[in-house]
């Protein structure tokens, strides 16, 4: 059976991304999915040797359910097997480029693909993906706590990200996006729309979190992976988001009809403007 390979990178969000882009195309063209690891393996080299100055991740989409065969092509093998042109053999789809069309696909052609693809397109995966949405990991106390916590409450999932977001060397495209005032708003926001709320913190930075932003009826997730905390936040009821594909596809893959999403008015800064995959049901709230 010929073969969608689809490039993931970056964190959790960015890798979701990816995936849905090559989950639709292997759908489309009945094609068998690949998780490709090569460009992560590379940019966790050069990141290690300081060419880089991104931070390393890991890949972890197995840990909530998305289980596909996985590999990392070696130089040689890519350079041979895989050319960035048509050929018998392979057809490489570049979405960072454009949102290209691949036109006719024999059934014995593999696809390659890199980047993202239009949000809109890969919706119709969303079923799909939500139901492969499960917990491949321990469910130790601390996590079940926060699981009994998330269901019995109104539960509001606030995610502040900090870390590269701080450094716009690193990420100058988010930098200085969600501020304080903006979770200030947002919170208001929540509070007006939503009875007893109770509101879930999730954060790289959970002590800067605890000293500024402790609110009434509210609780604190720290010490897990970033896999848990990304389960953990998809089965709250309704989000205060950073501008960041993480706790884009934590609200994106919830299952509830009635949820209130609270989004930054912007998600980028160079130059301000908001994402075109941000539905247009969730709510934009000021920064300043």
């Amino acid at each position: 059976m010929s073969k969608v390979y689809c490039s993931v990178y970056n964190g959790i969000g960015n890798q979701l991304f990816s995936y849905a882009l090559g989950l639709f195309l292997a759908k489309k063209y009945n094609k068998e999915l690949i998780i490709d690891l090569t460009k992560l393996n590379q940019i966790n080299f050069l990141s290690r040797i300081g060419f880089k100055r991104d931070l390393r991740r890991k890949y972890e989409l197995h840990k909530i359910g998305f289980t596909h065969p996985a590999k990392g092509f070696s130089f040689i093998e890519f350079s041979r097997k895989i050319k960035p042109v048509r050929s018998n053999k392979f057809i490489i789809a570049d979405f960072r480029k454009s949102h290209c069309d691949l036109g006719e696909v024999s059934s014995n052609q593999n696809i390659y693909s890199v980047g993202w693809g239009d949000f809109n397109l890969v919706k119709e995966v969303l079923p799909e993906m939500k139901a492969k949405l499960t917990p491949h990991f321990e469910i130790n106390s601390k996590i079940a706590e926060a699981i009994r916590l998330i269901q019995e409450k109104n539960s509001v999932a606030v995610h502040v990200r900090r870390t590269d977001y701080l450094n716009p060397k690193i990420n100058n495209f988010s930098f200085g996006i969600c501020t304080h005032v903006y979770y200030l708003n947002a919170i208001n926001q929540i509070k007006k729309t939503v009875d007893n709320p109770f509101f879930i913190f999730f954060s790289d930075e959970i002590e800067y979190v605890k000293n500024t932003m402790s609110t009434e009826n509210c609780y604190f997730v720290e010490g897990n992976t970033g896999f848990e905390d990304f389960y953990l936040m998809s089965l709250c009821k309704h989000f205060i988001l950073a501008n960041s594909t993480f706790s884009f596809w934590a609200a994106a893959l919830n299952n509830s009809n009635q949820k209130t999403v609270c989004v930054p008015e912007y998600w980028y800064n160079t130059p301000l403007r908001q994402a075109d995959f941000i539905p247009s049901g969730w709510e934009k709230i000021p920064v300043k």
